[in-house]
């Protein structure tokens, strides 16, 4: 593998690194707005059921989720 190979796989890791960073980021408040607009639903454990499926495994953390929730509710 050339030099500039290298460095074009090192910039591509960077930027997937900062995309990832930024979907963290975005995941707790949009997790948030579906929990509490599942609870006012009628089809609260689908929603919820879903949103589990999406979530699982991303590294969302519930301190994180319990404060985006407080967030989203005022």
């Amino acid at each position: 593998m050339s030099t500039k190979e290298i460095e074009t796989n090192l910039e591509l890791a960077s930027e997937l690194v900062e995309q990832a960073r930024t979907v963290q980021l975005q995941l707790a408040p949009i997790a948030a707005r579906v929990i509490v607009d599942a609870v006012k639903s009628e089809n609260a454990s689908d929603e919820l059921l879903q949103l589990i499926g999406i979530v699982s495994g991303q590294g969302l953390k519930a301190e994180d989720l319990l404060q985006a929730i407080r967030n989203e509710i005022r």
